[in-house]
């Protein structure tokens, strides 16, 4: 059985132990790199409040060779280009990202690359230098629902060799929304409407309001359906 283990107050580990942990991460902005390891699900406090920032190193967060793994509940930000927000390689399989804002990166803000897959959901993926979501090289495959991906050079861009870039139930305002990829039945196009200033949640009139699949779990003070994106407006805190 899994153990879940207690918050992680101070930062957010770099190297984490390896064998069905659940870390939490205190809010607050740690500049460094995360390297996630298999059976391992990793949250912050909320993308609003905690932060992960690569300083233009690499990128921020790496699964390499890993199984069931999860990233969940921060902003990622200043990847290098040569690096990624997430770079999922080497066949890792079982990858959840979720609830995230991933933004600013200097290249893809996810990048899944050497027959790796996973499911990309619930984030809000915006103003990255590459794709919001790219996929490369033969048995790559992911699926990307109920997101925001705006802002980007792409938005969901496959490479001639990868496998499947499966994707519905988002939102997309790219500088190209699809590269070698159809567009899901149910995607929007358009302006998201976030409030503003350098703040991601959504205002009243935004489209991706109750737009999510309508089978999704609605977050505590929701509306009838799931927001697009990674934060619910008038869930609770």
């Amino acid at each position: 059985p899994r153990r879940q283990e207690p918050a992680e107050t101070q930062r957010a580990p770099g190297a984490l132990p390896e064998g069905g942990y659940s870390v939490g991460v205190d809010s607050g902005t740690y500049v460094e790199r995360l390297v996630v390891p298999s059976h391992v699900r990793v949250i912050g406090s909320g993308a609003d409040v905690t932060a992960i920032d690569a300083n233009n190193l690499g990128s921020v967060v790496t699964l390499d060779a890993v199984t069931d793994a999860e990233v969940s509940g921060f902003t990622l930000r200043n990847a290098s280009a040569a690096g990624a927000g997430v770079e999922v390689r080497n066949s890792a399989s079982g990858i959840t990202i979720a609830r995230n804002i991933i933004r600013n990166n200097a290249s893809d803000a996810v990048r899944l690359s050497g027959s790796s897959s996973g499911v990309v959901v619930f984030n809000t993926i915006v103003n990255n230098a590459g794709s919001g979501v790219y996929i490369t090289e033969a048995g790559t495959w992911v699926e990307v629902k109920n997101s925001i991906l705006d802002g980007n050079t792409y938005g969901l861009r496959r490479s001639a060799t990868a496998s499947l870039l499966r994707n519905d139930y988002n939102l997309v305002r790219n500088t190209v929304n699809y590269s070698n990829v159809t567009a899901g039945a149910h995607n929007l196009t358009g302006d998201p409407l976030f409030a503003a200033g350098d703040r991601y949640y959504l205002t009243a009139s935004s489209p991706a309001i109750d737009a999510a699949d309508p089978l999704a779990g609605v977050p505590a003070g929701g509306g009838v359906r799931a927001d697009l994106g990674y934060k619910e407006l008038t869930a609770s805190p």
